[in-house]
C-alpha cells in the first residue's frame, strides 16, 4: 500500500528550496570537503544555506568560512553529551557511544535555525555520486534499504508505542526532514512520556547494542505513519 518509485529519474529537478546540515567533528573534515562537493554537484534542490554543527574550534570554523557554510557550535543546544551514559562491552573492552548518539540528537535539532521548511541532512562520510532529489509533485521521496536493523524498529515501538508501518529500514545515510513533521514526533514524545524528546531516547538506551537508535528511522516511520499518501518510498 505505499508509493514506490524505484530509480528515481535523476533528470527530474526539485523547486523545493532547502537548507543543508551535517554534523561533523575535525576528523571529518577531508571526506565531508568531498562531501560538500558532491552535495553541490548532485543535489537537485536550490540550496538555500549550508550548516556544519560541530564542536567549537579554529579548525572547524575555518573549515566552515573557506567552504561558503554556516558553522553551528554544539554547545548551543539544549542538551549536553554529558547527560548521555552509552557504553557498551565489545570483547571485554568499553567502547563509548555517546557521542554517535549525541549526533543525532544534534541531527534532528537543525529545525531550531534552518530557515527554510525542510533541510536535508546527511552522514558526514557520505558522498553523492549521481543526481538526487527528495520531493516529487509536493510528496516527500524517503530511501529505503533491505539492511534492517531489528533494534531501531524496537526502540520506535517502544517509545512510540506503536509499530513501524514499514518493514523495510529508512536509515539510508540522508533524509530530508519537514520542519512540521519534527516539530509533531517530538510533541507527540513529549505528550506520551512527560519528558523532553531526547530524554525519551537516552532513558531507553540499551547498553547490549551496539546501535540501538536511529534518528533516521524514528522521523521517517513517524512521517510515514501520518502521511503516508504525502511521501514516495524509493530504494
Amino acid at each position: 500500500g505505499f508509493n514506490v518509485i524505484d530509480n528515481f529519474n535523476p533528470k527530474y529537478e526539485s523547486k523545493k528550496k532547502i537548507d543543508v546540515v551535517f554534523c561533523a567533528i575535525e576528523r571529518d573534515l577531508d571526506i565531508l570537503r568531498l562531501s560538500l562537493k558532491s552535495v553541490r554537484n548532485f543535489l537537485k534542490h536550490p540550496i538555500n544555506k549550508i550548516f556544519i554543527i560541530s564542536p567549537n574550534s579554529k579548525k572547524m570554523r575555518r573549515f566552515a568560512a573557506e567552504n561558503n557554510c554556516i558553522f553551528v557550535d554544539e554547545q548551543s543546544f539544549p542538551f549536553r553529551k554529558s547527560q548521555i551514559n552509552y557504553v557498551i562491552e565489545i570483547n571485554g573492552e568499553s567502547i563509548d557511544r555517546s557521542g554517535w548518539l549525541f549526533q543525532q540528537f544534534l541531527g534532528l535539532s537543525a529545525d531550531l535555525f534552518c530557515e527554510q521548511d525542510s533541510y536535508l541532512i546527511l552522514d558526514s562520510d557520505t558522498i553523492l555520486t549521481k543526481p538526487q532529489t527528495f520531493e516529487y509533485d509536493g510528496k516527500y521521496i524517503l530511501n529505503y534499504g533491505d539492511r534492517v536493523h531489528a533494534p531501531y524498529f524496537n526502540i520506535f515501538e517502544k517509545i512510540f508505542r506503536f509499530k513501524a508501518k514499514c518493514p523495510a529500514t529508512l536509515t539510508c545515510h540522508m533524509m530530508l526532514i519537514d520542519k512540521a513533521i519534527l516539530s509533531e514526533m517530538k510533541h507527540f514524545l513529549q505528550n506520551i512520556h512527560k519528558k523532553e524528546w531526547y530524554e525519551v531516547v537516552i532513558d531507553n538506551i540499551d547498553p547490549a547494542q551496539h546501535s540501538f537508535h536511529s534518528d533516521y528511522e524514528s522521523y521517517g516511520q513517524f512521517a510515514l505513519s501520518k502521511y503516508k499518501e504525502n511521501v514516495i518510498l524509493s530504494y
